[in-house]
């Protein structure tokens, strides 16, 4: 029996209250907004830029405000605004450098997984298409939809985010047949006794439909 690989992603709503001051350091709620010259000068400033400076920089990001952005990333990773800009160029845009920085990806990996969010046939294996691939959560939902279907004496029982577990590899990309596997779904039986069982999900990734489901209980 091959690995299989379990990816389950969580998603988390917490509520949080904060008491709000309205006196914090001398500020006011009501304070002016900054003039386009106030906010040059507290750039200047903070970051030791002279006018010419400021100037170049902000015509080679674009706008103010994008130099600000990359200023502040360059000061919290501790690397220079050149190193920044170099890593703009070669990833796309500020925040895919900060996405595929926070990865340790590499211009090449980080293009690769981009393009393989809209195409399966570029994911590199099993493991990127599936944490990747945007239409992944389809075959999930239609495995789910077709083991449903399957259920012989009533509804079955399935965790929150069920066909989470895959099989490591590339057979996926390479065959367009992917494998999505739930070990922990519940099915009843002919008793009406709930039974632990394993779901095997086939699935065309071209036709984007369900070849074929089996059940086996645990």
């Amino acid at each position: 029996m091959p690995d299989i690989i379990s990816r389950r992603s969580r998603a988390v709503a917490t509520l949080i209250a904060f008491g709000v001051f309205l006196a914090l350091a001398g500020a006011s709620e009501n304070a002016p907004e900054q003039t386009p010259a106030e906010k040059k000068a507290s750039v200047e400033r903070d970051y030791g830029l002279s006018d010419s400076d400021y100037d170049l920089w902000v015509a080679r990001f674009g706008s103010p405000d994008k130099l600000s952005d990359a200023l502040r990333f360059a000061k919290e990773q501790g690397v220079s605004i050149d190193t920044v800009f170099k890593g703009i160029n070669d990833y796309g845009s500020l925040e895919d450098y900060k996405d595929a920085k926070s990865q340790s990806l590499t211009p090449q990996q980080y293009k690769q997984k981009t393009v393989c969010r809209s195409d399966w046939n570029k994911c590199a294996n099993n493991e990127q298409l599936v944490n990747n691939y945007k239409d992944w959560t389809l075959a999930q939902v239609k495995c789910k939809q077709a083991a449903n279907e399957e259920a012989r004496y009533g509804d079955p029982v399935w965790p929150w985010l069920p066909f989470g577990s895959f099989y490591p590899g590339k057979d996926y990309v390479t065959s367009g047949i992917a494998v999505a596997i739930e070990p922990n779904a519940q099915f009843q039986n002919g008793f009406g006794a709930m039974v632990h069982s394993r779901v095997i999900c086939t699935y065309d990734l071209r036709a984007q439909r369900v070849i074929r489901i089996d059940i086996v209980p645990r």
